[in-house]
């Protein structure tokens, strides 16, 4: 019983602390492409993009012109330099634009978007470029 009650405390302990160090999302964009979110083709325009779910790895992104709304998964991933603004970056293969990463300022921890099915077929024709938006400070 003692052995339990020692896992369940560092349980949730290590719940804690990840939900403390979690970044959240909150950003208004105007993007000017249409552009790829997961399976879903989005027009140009102004979006706001939000994270969601328990360890904030779920973003929906929805455009603020028009009922477009996407929902795709996140992974987390790091870099050794915080950005200095929030930025949104896209993988370009000719004129087909994909979100792929969006990192928020001052935070070395990003998150990054899964290449989509799709992604993975276009790739194989065309090279890919990276592509980012700079986002104004609000």
């Amino acid at each position: 019983m003692n052995k339990k009650l020692v896992v369940l405390t560092m349980s949730l302990m290590l719940l804690v602390s990840a939900a403390a160090n979690a970044t959240t999302i909150h950003v208004k964009a105007n993007i000017p492409l249409k552009f790829m979110a997961g399976r879903t083709i989005l027009p140009a325009g102004p979006y706001e993009l939000l994270s969601m779910g328990v360890s904030d790895n779920v973003l929906l992104i929805r455009s603020l012109n028009s009922n477009a709304v996407a929902v795709v998964l996140l992974n987390s991933c790091q870099s050794q330099n915080a950005p200095l603004a929030t930025k949104l970056v896209f993988h370009r293969y000719d004129q087909r634009y994909f979100l792929s990463a969006v990192w928020m300022r001052g935070d070395n921890i990003g998150f990054q978007v899964p290449a989509s099915s799709w992604e993975v077929e276009v790739a194989r024709d065309f090279s890919m470029n990276e592509v980012a938006l700079i986002l104004k400070r609000n």
